[in-house]
């Protein structure tokens, strides 16, 4: 987990996935998937299971690939997406649920006080910060 918060079966919260989009889930539980199993690891990998908040889809991700917003209120409305550049379009580089994050973000990104998640191939990307309904992320 990206975060050293571990959520209870039955809490429901925004996560997000491989740097993916965040959404709203209720936890179901905690098991090993031995689809990953290695002779290092013989058990698998710790995944945990989710229901996807409205539509109920359930699904899985490993834990290490998770990352968490407990602090977000359930009822949250939009989210800031800080962008940069790249070659095919443009990379995220980090999600925010209130505005000042976000743009805080994008100065210390343009002041090189921070270091993006993925650099760019441009010397001097273009930082963005895009706002969407979070309502149109429902899985």
């Amino acid at each position: 987990m990206s975060t050293s918060y571990r959520p209870e079966p039955g809490t429901t919260l925004w996560i997000s996935a491989y740097y993916h989009t965040p959404f709203l889930v209720k936890v179901v539980r905690y098991s090993m998937d031995k689809r990953f199993a290695r002779p290092e690891n013989p058990d698998g990998l710790e995944v945990i299971q989710w229901v996807a908040i409205p539509s109920g889809k359930k699904d899985t991700t490993l834990v290490k690939e998770l990352h968490c917003y407990p602090e977000v209120p359930l009822n949250a409305r939009y989210l800031y997406i800080v962008r940069l550049d790249d070659y095919d379009g443009s990379s995220v580089d980090k999600f925010f649920f209130d505005v000042d994050s976000a743009y805080n973000r994008k100065l210390a990104l343009e002041s090189g006080k921070e270091t993006a998640r993925v650099p760019s191939v441009y010397d001097s990307p273009a930082i963005e910060v895009h706002v969407e309904l979070l309502s149109e992320h429902a899985r």
